[in-house]
């Protein structure tokens, strides 16, 4: 076991490795090396190649975020984004493949093939009787390509002890963001109704991983009267949570983040108390019923009540996770490493037990 310094993993909670060894290449995900496949289970959701209540698309997006891709498909077809369904958000930074679904009935155009520069391809695959839902979802299947490097024993080596011993089953990087962490935080300062901290968070804080024009962008916006930026923004910010759409896709996914951020923190805490063999287990969020005999000593830092939490989504996950089905070897002169992960489950937590403080996030 060992401790990790790297300031973005303080930052969202992930704090243990499995081993002390890495391998010593780095590793930065792209659409090139780095691609992703979702598994779902349509033969369950009734799938049939004739006409039924949802068309099934397969999405092939590369470069692009779920929703962003939503969106331009949803403008193109001119239907709203709400009547477009989909089971999970995939990394913007790789290949994915992924299932999307529409109701047949309010389909007035064509589906095209191709959208956006090539970056969206659309497969009509067939149609489903039952509506889509997450618990459909099986998992993701990875392919992973170190490119012009032999590593395929230090991979097996390494993967030979994940497989053993598994790792922490932690919320990963994408679920706070990568080059601005701190979903989690905004989860926290909603919570706490303090939407003051909330825009200066939004607006002001500054990260490593951020683009410098980036910041000044955000930094050097002028509003009327020459206040200060929170000052500006709050009145914004009121009207942000009142509105339909950021109440039910905007605000939900930071409160989410938050509830994420306080697992990963139990996780530390159980390791902390009793090593790898308290993971074994399945563990409610902060907000479940029955949380408060494992997230005492959590709560108690954040300076929360558990009255706070009560009332946002309860949910459970393993503590642990191994992954499947892994497969390790060489083509083209690149090592490829594949392997399927759960749902919920992040490849990220693998890279980074892989290659440690060299997996480099964008």
């Amino acid at each position: 076991m060992k401790k990790s310094d790297n300031p973005l993993d303080i930052i969202t909670g992930i704090r243990y490795y499995l081993l002390e060894k890495s391998i010593d290449h780095i590793y930065a995900p792209s659409p090139n090396t780095f691609h992703v496949e979702e598994i779902v289970d349509l033969k369950r959701m009734g799938f049939t190649l004739e006409k039924s209540n949802y068309i099934v698309l397969l999405m092939t997006k590369k470069g692009l975020e779920t929703l962003k891709a939503i969106e331009i498909i949803a403008r193109a077809l001119r239907i709203p984004q709400s009547n477009i369904y989909y089971l999970g958000l995939k990394d913007k930074h790789a290949t994915t493949k992924q299932y999307l679904f529409i109701k047949t009935n309010i389909l007035r155009k064509e589906i095209p093939e191709r959208l956006y520069d090539s970056r969206i391809e659309l497969q009509r695959v067939g149609y489903v009787k039952r509506k889509p839902n997450r618990k459909f979802l099986l998992g993701n299947r990875f392919k992973i390509l170190v490119c012009g490097k032999n590593i395929v024993n230090e991979l097996k080596e390494i993967l030979s002890e994940i497989t053993a011993h598994g790792l922490p089953n932690y919320y990963g990087y994408q679920r706070f963001g990568v080059r601005r962490p701190n979903s989690h935080i905004l989860g926290k300062y909603i919570v706490l109704k303090r939407y003051d901290l909330f825009v200066g968070e939004l607006l002001s804080s500054i990260y490593s991983y951020e683009d410098r024009d980036e910041i000044l962008h955000r930094c050097s916006k002028s509003f009327p009267g020459k206040r200060f930026l929170y000052e500006n923004m709050f009145n914004s910010v009121l009207k942000l949570f009142k509105n339909n759409i950021y109440k039910k896709r905007l605000v939900p996914l930071l409160l989410e983040a938050y509830l994420s951020y306080l697992f990963n923190e139990l996780l530390n805490t159980l390791i902390e108390s009793c090593g790898w063999k308290c993971l074994e287990k399945t563990y409610p969020m902060a907000s479940c019923r029955d949380a408060h005999k494992y997230y005492r000593d959590v709560i108690s830092v954040e300076n929360l009540s558990y009255s706070m939490l009560k009332h946002l989504t309860c949910w459970r996950r393993p503590g642990i996770m191994v992954p499947r089905d892994i497969s390790i070897y060489m083509s083209n002169n690149n090592t490829v490493l594949e392997f399927t992960l759960g749902v919920g489950e992040y490849a990220s937590i693998v890279l980074r037990e892989i290659f440690k403080n060299k997996y480099m996030l964008y």
